[in-house]
This record gives structure tokens, sequence and C-alpha cells, in this order.
């Protein structure tokens, strides 16, 4: 997940000792010391036929001397839609990063609010089993060609069962007589060359699947953003 920029207010105290008292903490690790109860309130939510989202201002205080206390603010994002299957594949986002996972049931206020929860428990996500990818998109044509997988792998968080997501893209170029791709999941990359085959078409789904083998594919690791959209439907093949 990634580390941002964090507001520290202080209670009970001047300016003048809270830029010192700021710097103690600061020096050391800010986000270790707030080990106490995070509090949630709903700044929006909403919901309709197998979708809901919601969005909560949360606080976290400590005591750092007498009487005074740092108060870090965050906020989660989550976001769901219900799956055929029955259950829900939810988008979620805070301060730190943002992890897109299926889940059981079916997307209400319920599962959206569950999913801000685990949202603020992402650093205890443990993944187990293999790595399973399916072609999400692609398109190609004369020179240039980009496909997607959405990859998935089982996973707990706070001790809930899970299905995380992730990403691997492949872009490809002509140069001179053969492909030039590159592959890319979360800050892993590759690069290779191929020959050209029958088709652009071919040759980018070629392309996709060489991936695979040349980059780890980064599950559960997105970039942040609030109101950053689920993924939409395949891209119709050809």
């Amino acid at each position: 997940m990634r580390l941002q920029q964090r507001r520290v207010p202080y209670e009970g105290v001047d300016g003048n000792t809270a830029c010192d008292l700021l710097s103690d903490v600061c020096a050391g690790d800010p986000a270790g010391e707030f080990d106490g109860t995070t509090t949630c309130t709903p700044s929006g939510q909403s919901s309709g036929s197998g979708y809901c989202d919601t969005q909560q201002q949360c606080t976290q205080s400590k005591e750092i001397a007498d009487g005074i206390f740092a108060v870090r603010y965050d906020y989660r994002y989550a976001q769901c839609q219900s799956l055929s299957t029955g259950n829900s594949t939810c988008y979620c986002s805070n301060n730190m990063g943002s992890v897109q996972f299926d889940i059981e049931g079916n997307a209400d206020l319920a599962t959206c609010n569950l999913t801000a929860e685990l949202c603020g428990e992402t650093d205890s996500l443990e993944l187990s089993g293999p790595i399973e990818c399916a072609l999400s998109s692609q398109s190609a044509q004369a020179g240039y060609c980009n496909a997607g997988l959405d990859c998935t792998q089982a996973g707990e968080i706070a001790g809930k069962s899970v299905t995380v997501h992730g990403s691997l893209t492949t872009y490809c170029q002509v140069v001179g007589d053969a492909w030039s791709c590159t592959c890319q999941s979360g800050t892993e990359s590759a690069t290779f060359s191929m020959e050209s085959g029958a088709t652009p078409w071919d040759d980018c789904t070629e392309a996709s699947t060489q991936c695979q083998d040349l980059v780890d594919v980064q599950i559960g690791k997105t970039g942040g953003g609030i109101g950053v959209p689920l993924p939409g439907g395949p891209i119709p093949f050809k």
C-alpha cells in the first residue's frame, strides 16, 4: 500500500510546543504511534439494484503527553457491484492506498460498510493459493496492440475470506520486423521482443501469455484515490 502524507493536529498545546512534538513523532513511525480505536462517521452513501457506495471520515487519537492528544484523520471509500455468483466485487481506498476484492453477499449498504471497515485492515492481508488470470480487454491494429488481464488470488483481510484482484497489462508495437512488448503489473515490469505472426490480434494474445511468465503479478496493489470506479466490462473481442 502507498504511504501518503498525513494531517496530524494536536489538541491541548500551543503552536510552538506543537512543532517540537510533531518533530519527535515524525522522526519515528507516525503510523505506529496510533494503535487505538478508529472512529468512523459516514459522510455519504448510496445504493441501488446491485450497487452501493459509501464514504467515511475516520479519526484516531493518542495521548502523547499529559492532556495533549494527537489526532489522525483518514477517509475510507467503498464501492461494490453484485456478481452473478451472488457475491460482490468491491473497490476500497483510504489514505494508504486501495484494493479490489470479491466478497460474499450482494452489493448493499451492509456490504459496502463491511468493505470500508476491511479497507482499514488491509495491512493484515494474507494471500494464498495460485494466481489465476483471465483476459479482460484487448485491442489490436497494424503496428500496435494492448491486452489487459484480470488476475485473482484467494486471501483474508482481518480474518474475512476474500478474492483479491490484480492486473497485468501488455503493450506491443512493431519495431522493424518484430514486436517490442512491455508487461506491467503494479511496480513490476518486463520487456521482450517476438516475431510477428498471423495477425496482430493473435500476436497480442501470445504476448499477454508470455507476460504471465515474465512478471510477478502484483495482487492487491493498486493506486489510491477516492472515487476511482471499478473496472468496467471486457472490451468486446474482435
